[in-house]
């Protein structure tokens, strides 16, 4: 097993000496430098009811969890730049019925990105990024996190090439605690793309997490590809793999998500959406391979249709990780406006291998029975409105309602979202 370490006097060398290189560099250039502040307030009003799926237990909770975030960007020139985002917020619970391990209401102010880019030095097209960054993909089915690294971007006509180092929580996140953090993931990361087509995109990559803390290592590597027929067609495809090692047990794993959007040409553009996701399950919990398919550990698995808003892609409510289930999606939506949606998504689930677990990082905490692979079914309703300038509305309503795979007496879940998003 090969492991890299990162120092952290290689992240200070470079922050010291990648600035004073570019600025030398670009010393001839007259261009004046620019600077922008953005500032965003947002609050989410948030339901969710029997996540246990007992009704016997209260275990409703209610909260909203207003904030206020400010972006700061620094054009030196063409060839430097900082960027800065801070973020305060305060969760405010209203009701948490029985259960006491919910997030208290501390004030937090959290540092989420700080990082400078090196543009086009030593060469055209090529980036290098180093601080406090955000990672993200498009359907975040690989990652959403905020990774304290070094990325290099290089990208050259209908193909580019990224390259990062990173690791999680460096140094800490929240400026006004007193809590410690660990230094215990580490994160390298190879992504490339390739648009063999205008409007079409295929990508491979390969993810090690590396987790020193468990001695544990699992490689992530996949393809994807996405695009759009003539603006009414539009597919995603994701395979992916896992290989490595958890728990002095071998990890062998595979999994994928394909699905395709047709927009109809008409009134309010009614759309439909068929999805299929799938990740694979241990038959065998007793030998020494550990078949079930993981995510990274970093996504979110949020994105749209063709609605104006994202939401949950594998249901609200239920909310999986993709592991030892498979997911048919179907989705319809329409565009009363240019900037508003309305759509109705509904989820089947089902377990792969039979097993008495809970469901691997859902929304849910009631375990299967194993006696079933019917899990259930998921309903959700996704209301956006952002046809008022800086102002973005939106409505989230999820059902899940237990299959066989729970006890008989399983209830049904809930979970609503309303919030606001105002740029100024």
């Amino acid at each position: 097993m090969i492991k890299v370490m990162i120092k952290k006097t290689l992240f200070l060398t470079l922050f010291s000496s990648l600035p004073m290189l570019c600025l030398s560099q670009a010393g001839a250039a007259e261009e004046q430098g620019k600077f922008e502040i953005e500032t965003t307030l947002e609050s989410e009003l948030n339901f969710q009811d029997n996540r246990d799926l007992d009704d016997d237990e209260d275990d409703f909770l209610s909260y909203f969890d207003p904030k206020l975030t400010v972006e700061f960007l620094y054009e030196a020139n063409s060839y430097f730049e900082i960027f800065t985002e801070i973020e305060a917020t305060k969760r405010i619970n209203i009701e948490h019925g029985d259960d006491t391990s919910f997030p208290s209401n501390d004030e937090e102010l959290n540092l989420k990105e700080l990082y400078f880019d090196v543009k086009d030095l030593p060469a055209e097209g090529l980036t290098v990024r180093a601080g406090r960054q955000e990672f993200e993909d498009k359907r975040e089915w690989l990652y959403d996190e905020e990774l304290d690294g070094i990325r290099v971007f290089y990208e050259q006509q209908n193909w580019s090439v990224e390259l990062s180092a990173s690791r999680q929580l460096s140094f800490r996140e929240n400026l006004i605690s007193d809590d410690s953090y660990d230094e215990h993931r580490n994160y390298y990361m190879a992504y490339t793309s390739y648009e063999p087509l205008k409007g079409h995109e295929l990508n491979a990559y390969t993810i090690v997490v590396d987790d020193r803390e468990a001695d544990d290592t699992l490689v992530h590597f996949g393809m994807r590809s996405s695009g759009r027929f003539q603006e009414q067609l539009a597919y995603w495809a994701e395979l992916g793999a896992v290989r490595g090692q958890e728990d002095n047990t071998d990890v062998r794993g595979y999994g994928f998500d394909v699905g395709a959007t047709y927009t109809f040409a008409s009134k309010f553009s009614p759309a439909l959406t068929l999805a299929y996701a799938f990740g694979s399950g241990d038959s065998d919990t007793d030998d020494s391979v550990d078949r079930n398919f993981r995510q990274t550990g970093l996504q979110d698995n949020t994105g749209r249709f063709i609605g104006v808003e994202d939401f949950q892609l594998y249901g609200e409510a239920l909310d999986p990780e993709l592991s030892n289930i498979g997911i048919l999606t179907i989705g319809a939506g329409i565009r009363p406006s240019p900037k508003s949606s309305v759509e109705l998504i509904y989820h089947h689930y089902r377990q792969n291998e039979l097993v008495e677990d809970e469901i691997r990082n859902a929304s849910i905490r009631a375990e299967t029975a194993g006696q079933s692979h019917d899990i259930g079914q998921g309903l959700d309703i996704v209301l956006g409105y952002h046809e008022i300038k800086n102002l973005q509305l939106y409505a989230r309503y999820g059902l899940f309602f237990p299959g066989d795979a729970f006890e008989e007496s399983a209830d049904t879940a809930h979970t609503f979202q309303v919030g606001f998003e105002y740029e100024f």
